[in-house]
């Protein structure tokens, strides 16, 4: 008490506030309320032993943390416990317009009411949800980390009447670049406002949501650039990547490439990036330097592969 008065323990209750994202003041006045009953009652703890010291200290911050919590309840209004479950928990995504007769055949038929987003837990232990990232029938199965092998396995063998097998990762990005999805870090971020990324659709203003004021002082601000899909007549195997330059044909620059791949579904080299509003339109030729070297490209106006969504909602 003669180190730690009550307007240091207010000052850091206050900071302890700010850093949890607790109602400002409740960690000062429960700090301030510990240290005045240690000062109040100092002289008698002293005669206490060092467990029985122990014993007070903890009934003191255990009496705290009770009324923290009764507190956040009654402020926020709803009681969440939120717990990671990345070492515990396994995923496998299964893609394709024949994923969901793999499903049934090894047992799986419950999946076939859910519509896109739903997760449910389909038996103990396993839940599914109808989602994917490829433009096409999909699911997502997730599990215990025990278990998924043998799920793996299930579904592997499954898959082999259908002409199923593993993908790898750079497979499902050809297949979201045909289908024109944007991936976060390339077509989406902070550095994009959502008319720009063809997202402002989406956005329901008669709802309140996170930063809603944010948004409505750049809503009507005409967009910079716009994201834009691009076909790409390739000679020497090169498809782009990411990170190339597009310009006009005069040389002007106009935009750059943020993905970019070769789709086998619909036999096109594709790219995905940004170009200046208002420069290019669709049937517009361009060029796309890949490799340093010149690639004559257009510019599409929807996605090649079911870009009416008709697959999605079969």
């Amino acid at each position: 008490p003669h180190r730690l008065g009550l307007i240091s323990a207010w000052v850091v209750g206050l900071a302890a506030d700010v850093l949890l994202a607790d109602p400002l003041g409740l960690n000062g006045i429960l700090l301030a309320a510990i240290t005045y009953i240690a000062w109040r009652f100092y002289e008698r703890l002293r005669m206490y032993s060092v467990v029985q010291q122990c014993g007070v200290v903890f009934l003191l911050v255990l009496g705290s943390e009770l009324i923290r919590s009764l507190v956040q309840d009654a402020a926020w209004g709803f009681n969440v416990t939120v717990e990671d479950e990345s070492q515990t928990v396994a995923g496998l995504s299964l893609q394709g317009p024949t994923s969901f007769s793999l499903l049934n055949d090894a047992g799986l038929g419950k999946v076939a009411k859910l519509r896109p987003f739903d997760l449910v837990q389909v038996e103990p232990g396993l839940w599914v949800s109808r989602t994917g990232f490829t433009g096409d029938l999909g699911w997502e199965l997730h599990c215990a980390v025990d278990d998924q092998v043998a799920l793996y396995e299930m579904l592997l063998e499954a898959a082999v009447a259908h002409g199923g097998g593993p993908v790898g990762g750079r497979a499902l990005g050809a297949l979201r670049i045909e289908k024109g999805y944007g991936s976060w870090g390339r077509e989406y971020s902070p550095e994009y406002w959502p008319q720009e990324a063809g997202l402002h659709g989406l956005i329901k203003l008669d709802k309140d949501f996170l930063n809603k004021e944010a948004y409505l002082k750049i809503s009507n601000t005409p967009p910079r650039e716009s994201l834009t899909m691009f076909e790409v007549d390739v000679t020497d195997n090169a498809d782009a990547n990411g990170g190339e330059p597009i310009f006009l044909a005069d040389g002007t620059p106009v935009g750059r490439v943020t993905s970019g791949s070769y789709g086998y579904t619909v036999g096109k080299s594709l790219a995905i990036g940004y170009a200046r509003e208002g420069v290019v339109s669709a049937g517009d030729r361009v060029e796309i330097f890949i490799l340093g070297k010149p690639h004559v490209a257009t510019v599409l106006d929807k996605p090649p592969f079911d870009a009416g969504g008709e697959r999605l909602r079969a």
